[in-house]
């Protein structure tokens, strides 16, 4: 008796070989192309692939490097930290398959973790570290290329260090050893990644944000990318992502019990109101934590140095980019609405910075708590 899986493989076995027969009744190409060389096409392949790895390290740089400034000049506003010495590392493994070769040609990346890029100004750079030195020893620990990711190595020395804000290191730079100890800046605790998608977006989950690759290529200069990650890195410090979780369950817990108590009185609703209680709950204060997001993303954008003017002319090209943003908004404000609310909240953050002010976003007055009445 034969088994259904048996079976199963036997109808795929007889169906590609009916393809196999089939494809000298195919149509065929009409042309007759000129021959090329071979050793040419493996060239440009060569080459090609030189493009993308360099390519693909300027916009990591890019982005590292302004989620670094942006993380850095911002820290006493995020609610967690952590110690970080402010450049770029890298392994082969961290590249693409069919870039590995040329990343090594590019940038001598190996399976030994290196230094792919020091940030300016920052601790590494400060501390003469340069692209291309290779790590020997993290406080004390041999770097161990066979058993233990690097970052993962990495993270944990940058725990240890955290206690006494520094790092000690034994690097190799042409064959010599190079040992330094680092005194590491605080920045905010966040992750800064590119998504391979080519829409025009950014989302985070607290943690780590993404932005979209289509993004990347949307925003002109580095002060139209800095509105963005501010605003994602507001969405994490204002507490959103746990605000907007709290309130689904909020509307997902009361749509049940309104489910429950219809059902006991013999109504089956098959959880319609639970699944609209989801969702009214996930639209809850949805758009005004995307205003507040563009607010305090704002003041991020502006304690970090950059040029505020432009994010006039940033945020029109987005809506033109989408103009179904121009007349209706249901998870965001429309788009000229948020133009006009970071018109006003630019002349806030000028005004202060003219009065010489700290420039930190305004917070809603605290009530103070009930006093007991001594009589």
């Amino acid at each position: 008796m034969h088994s259904p899986m048996r079976g199963f493989r036997e109808s795929i076995q007889i169906g590609f070989l009916a393809c196999a027969l089939g494809l000298g009744a195919c149509a065929s190409p009409n042309t007759h192309r000129p021959s090329y060389d071979l050793d040419a096409e493996n060239n440009e392949a060569e080459f090609q692939a030189e493009l993308a790895t360099q390519h693909l390290f300027e916009t990591q740089y890019r982005l590292q490097y302004l989620g670094w400034q942006l993380s850095l000049a911002n820290a006493p506003l995020c609610a967690h930290t952590r110690f970080e010495a402010g450049w770029m590392v890298s392994t082969r493994t961290d590249w693409p398959s069919a870039l590995r070769g040329s990343a090594y040609t590019l940038f001598n990346v190996d399976q030994n973790p290196r230094i792919l890029a020091v940030f300016a100004d920052s601790p590494a750079a400060h501390a003469d570290l340069r692209p291309g030195d290779r790590f020997v020893a993290i406080n004390g620990h041999y770097v161990d290329t066979g058993r233990i990711r690097l970052d993962r190595q990495i993270h944990l020395a940058l725990a240890r260090a955290s206690r006494a804000g520094r790092l000690d290191l034994l690097m190799e730079r042409d064959g010599e050893s190079i040992a330094r100890s680092i005194p590491l800046d605080a920045v905010c605790d966040q992750d800064f990644r590119i998504h391979p998608s080519m829409e025009i977006g950014a989302f985070t989950d607290g943690q780590t944000l993404h932005i979209t690759q289509g993004m990347m290529m949307f925003a002109r200069n580095d002060e139209d990318l800095a509105f963005v990650l501010g605003h994602e890195m507001a969405h994490g410090s204002e507490g959103h992502i746990d605000a907007k979780r709290l309130n689904r369950w909020a509307g997902t817990l009361a749509g049940f019990a309104l489910d429950g108590a219809l059902l006991a009185s013999g109504l089956n609703t098959g959880g319609l109101f639970t699944e609209t209680g989801y969702a009214t709950g996930a639209e809850a204060y949805s758009q005004e934590f995307e205003e507040e997001a563009d607010y305090v993303g704002l003041y991020y954008a502006a304690r970090a140095g950059f040029n505020l003017d432009t994010a006039r002319d940033f945020w029109r090209r987005l809506g033109a980019q989408m103009p179904e943003t121009l007349l209706k908004g249901a998870t965001h404000p429309t788009s000229p609405r948020r133009l006009v609310l970071m018109d006003a909240t630019r002349a806030e953050i000028y005004a202060k910075l003219n009065a010489g002010d700290v420039l930190e976003p305004n917070r809603q007055p605290q009530t103070p708590p009930a006093q007991d009445d001594p009589s």
